[in-house]
């Protein structure tokens, strides 16, 4: 048996149990929920439906791609049916439409180091809340920082180095060329 024909005997298994209303364990693959799961630990998840699903929640779901497991970033209501955003923590980009029929539970723990960390209630949604934070501080520190260190004006608008009298190019409007990106400016 091939690794394409485990994965989808492993996505038919773990539909059968969660959708039967029995809890699941197994290991995690990938690294989109960093630092909240990490690759190769195991999750427990237990089924829900998705009117039961609230927003931090981190859910598993099924799609083309196999099963994913993501934190819930938004939910809406399309043609009558309920639509989650779901995102990875260590994504930055837009969030993935899931349909209720692709639902089939939620992370409900972590184990770590011989230790089972909940990842649903009121403690686990605050400590994603303050490393969020965290983070988003850590990211506006390391920008000011770079800005700093390359002479950069404005590390959070439209970037652009100073003008200097001897370039050409800074006096037609365009920066000089760093780190393979140029910048128009004003």
């Amino acid at each position: 048996m091939n690794a394409l024909d485990r994965s989808k005997v492993f996505i038919d298994l773990a539909t059968n149990v969660l959708r039967s209303g029995y809890r699941l364990r197994f290991r995690a693959e990938g690294g989109s929920m960093w630092p909240t799961i990490c690759l190769g630990e195991a999750v427990i998840v237990e089924p829900i439906t998705a009117t039961e699903v609230k927003l931090t929640d981190i859910v598993l779901y099924r799609t083309g791609r196999g099963l994913i497991g993501h934190r819930v970033v938004g939910i809406a209501s399309r043609d009558g049916k309920r639509v989650l955003l779901t995102r990875g923590d260590a994504d930055q980009g837009a969030g993935e439409p899931v349909v209720a029929e692709q639902i089939l539970g939620r992370l409900v723990a972590v184990e770590r180091d011989g230790r089972c960390i909940a990842l649903a209630g009121r403690k686990a949604k605050a400590k994603h809340l303050l490393r969020v934070r965290a983070s988003r501080c850590k990211d506006q520190v390391r920008h000011l920082l770079i800005a700093k260190r390359s002479n950069w004006r404005s590390p959070f608008g439209l970037i652009r180095r100073r003008a200097s009298a001897s370039n050409a190019d800074n006096r037609k409007g365009v920066s000089a060329e760093r780190d393979g990106a140029a910048s128009i400016f004003r």
